[in-house]
């Protein structure tokens, strides 16, 4: 999915280089950018949805939001320049739609843990594979894995959970530690 969203956003940044050269008119060039980018978010969100419901998911607070809100404001900073019209108009309603979604995906952090490692669900990529993981460390309040390359490469703490609940957590990473030190 990744390299698919790399390709579309390199051939939509060559047609609007290709529509500014040519005269194109600007809120046109607005409006496919601000489609676009809902059709990504559409696809994306349909992605991560399949992704987080299958096996064992745990969800972690995030501040990931804040990029999203930071790309729609200077978007709509520069469309708002142009005259309004229609088709800018849609445009940029199209940019706020998947500003917000985006926002709302970015609140939390989902992870899987499974015997082949931690994935990162949002990007879909394996984030700490099982044969990197050390040392597994359990307090009261915080869960840290540590790997080959980093000490605490993945630190929750108990205040930062969202679901499950911390003990269920726990208990999950004990089992898992026992498969990850026999693999290796």
């Amino acid at each position: 999915m990744k390299h698919i969203r790399t390709v579309a956003t390199l051939l939509l940044l060559t047609g609007l280089f290709i529509a500014y050269h040519y005269g194109i008119p600007k809120y046109i060039a607005h409006l496919v950018i601000g489609l676009s980018m809902l059709t990504f978010e559409i696809l994306d969100a349909k992605t991560f949805q399949s992704r987080i419901s299958n096996g064992y998911v745990f969800k972690l607070k995030s501040n990931v939001w804040t990029e999203s809100v930071i790309i729609t404001a200077v978007l709509l900073y520069f469309f708002s320049f142009e005259p309004m019209n229609t088709w800018n108009i849609v445009g940029i309603s199209a940019i706020i739609l998947s500003g917000i979604s985006k926002c709302f995906r970015g609140t939390s952090a989902y992870y899987r843990a499974n015997k082949e490692g931690v994935w990162n669900l949002h990007t879909n990529q394996k984030f700490i594979p099982s044969e990197n993981i050390t040392a597994l460390r359990i307090t009261n309040d915080e869960l840290a894995i540590d790997t080959i390359k980093y000490k605490n490469e993945l630190l929750i703490k108990s205040k930062k959970l969202v679901q499950p609940e911390w003990e269920k957590l726990t208990l999950q990473f004990i089992e898992l530690e026992k498969t990850w030190v026999n693999k290796r």
